[in-house]
């Protein structure tokens, strides 16, 4: 059995950053730097530096990706700021179960 390469990871809040191989040929780049809007604070999961990263989306929006060509920090006004390496990563967005047996974003 091959040995599995290592991905990295990293978390802001409900928004989780996981290194893939690649952007899918199917993502479309978005012109936001914009990862996730505050639906109840206002406050968005956005990068600052448009020249280090380029964000992707599928159509239906929900799937995300970064491509990050230099260290790119990641802003949100409850969090504290991180920086994410150079890296291609999936953007997650954390979701919780309702008490009618189905499936939401969390609301940060």
């Amino acid at each position: 059995m091959p040995a599995q390469k290592k991905r990295n990871a990293f978390r802001q809040g409900d928004i989780l950053f996981i290194e893939t191989d690649a952007v899918p040929a199917t993502a479309k780049p978005k012109n936001s730097l914009v990862i996730a809007e505050g639906e109840v604070s206002g406050h968005n999961h956005q990068f600052v530096d448009a020249t280090a990263v380029k964000v992707f989306t599928t159509a239906n929006d929900w799937q995300q990706y970064a491509e990050v060509t230099k260290p790119a920090v990641l802003h949100h006004e409850e969090h504290q700021s991180y920086e994410i390496p150079v890296g291609t990563y999936e953007v997650l967005h954390q979701r919780e179960a309702t008490l009618e047996d189905t499936e939401r974003n969390v609301l940060d």
